[in-house]
């Protein structure tokens, strides 16, 4: 089974503003984060996502500090032991990191490992068949609300691709 590493909270955060959390749960994958991703949660959001880790689909995960210490020498300054933690769990579960956090996607994929943001997930649920085209197109233009962040670009070939422009 795949397993998929949220390594942003910016992730969680959207997804729990939105009040859609099933999209992070692929079908067949695990689904994973570190204490130090879900702790940047407020309390509201770390409630909304508290079911899904009682029920064992978002689990949280720690790392042995001495593999934190190992993964800092490896990586650019600018990544915190946080960033180094998420990195380290990733690589011990074989996983695809899904983050909007550039410093460490760009860490991940220069060690040639496979990292994604929020668009690939929503592209994981359309390819899953798990949502109809139009609801896909509502999940994503309520996240563009509440996320500034979003390459313009592809949000705009997605949404007229799922039912409409912006």
């Amino acid at each position: 089974m795949p397993t998929l590493i949220v390594t942003d909270a910016n992730i969680l955060i959207d997804l729990s503003i939105i009040e859609r959390h099933d999209l992070l749960f692929l079908p067949d994958w695990s689904t994973s984060t570190t204490y130090d991703v879900f702790y940047e949660l407020r309390n509201s959001q770390q409630l909304s996502w508290q079911p899904y880790i009682d029920n064992g689909n978002l689990t949280l995960e720690e790392v042995p500090e001495e593999l934190i210490s190992q993964m800092r020498s490896d990586v650019s300054a600018r990544l915190s032991d946080p960033d180094c933690t998420v990195l380290v769990l990733a690589e011990l579960k074989q996983a695809i990191i899904l983050s909007g956090d550039q410093p460490i996607v760009k860490a991940f994929r220069n060690r040639g490992k496979e990292a994604h943001g929020i668009l690939w997930l929503l592209d994981q649920n359309e390819l899953a068949q798990r949502y109809a085209p139009e609801e896909l197109h509502t999940f994503l233009s309520a996240i563009i609300k509440i996320n500034d962040w979003l390459p313009i670009k592809e949000c705009q070939s997605r949404l007229r691709r799922w039912g409409g422009g912006i």
